[in-house]
């Protein structure tokens, strides 16, 4: 997940198993609008990255790159 989420910027990532940090982030979610909008914002903007038809023209760019 780290080379898709940017920690404090898109998303947040906690370590497998910690559930001290899971709670504390949920915390801090809830507790700052302004940073779960923002965090909100830039993760759905984030998701288009990896969406079919953006994939399928990194394809066709690469092989038609190749090919040429």
């Amino acid at each position: 997940p780290s080379d898709i989420i940017k920690q404090q910027e898109d998303g947040l990532l906690i370590e497998n198993g910690n559930i001290d940090g899971l709670a504390q982030a949920i915390t801090t979610l809830i507790d700052n609008d302004q940073t779960r909008m923002q965090m909100g914002r830039k993760a759905r903007a984030n998701v288009k990255r990896y969406d079919i038809t953006s994939i399928a023209l990194q394809w066709d760019h690469l092989f038609k790159t190749l090919l040429s």
